[in-house]
């Protein structure tokens, strides 16, 4: 019995540490949001630069077919900061930007874009998916509108700044 004596005050200190520990742990991310992975679902495009540090580039080029706002902003911080921008209407237009990493996988059909030699895309059905680099960040496009729609879009890609 006397190696049970101290037992009771074992599980005491046990039990308030686990409860301070998990106070911690819930109340760093009010503190300090950065911490958090993601993904988050914004409301607005004005608010991805304090979720990933950058501002996405927005094509000045959109038709109307896609609607005039995105219908879904998602980001995501790990591993790498990360915006996806849908658009859907009678067309859609799914815009994902990252920063840093690997370039996303291409099949072995894609090819080069013929105004874009740097771009890399190729056809899924009725979907055109566009991969390529603008300055620092990996853009993945993936669309049912026609080839010179995603050259026009890649060409009048723009930081969201600019387009205010």
């Amino acid at each position: 019995m006397d190696r049970l004596k101290g037992a009771g005050s074992f599980l005491v200190v046990c039990i308030a540490l686990f409860f301070a520990l998990r106070v911690l742990h819930l109340s760093v991310p009010i503190f300090y949001p950065k911490v958090l992975a993601g993904p988050f679902s914004l409301d607005s495009i004005e608010s991805v630069a304090q979720y990933t540090d950058f501002s996405p580039r927005l094509p000045f080029y959109r038709p109307a077919l896609l609607g005039a706002q995105p219908i879904t902003i998602t980001v995501t911080r790990r591993p790498y900061p990360k915006v996806a921008i849908f658009w859907h209407a009678d067309y859609f237009l799914y815009l994902a930007e990252q920063r840093g990493g690997e370039k996303p996988a291409d099949p072995p059909d894609s090819q080069p874009l013929p105004m874009h030699s740097e771009a890399s895309w190729w056809r899924e059905g009725q979907t055109i998916q566009a991969v390529f680099k603008l300055e620092d960040l990996w853009i993945e496009i993936r669309t049912d509108l026609s080839l010179q729609d995603v050259e026009r879009i890649i060409d009048t890609l723009q930081p969201y700044e600019r387009l205010r």
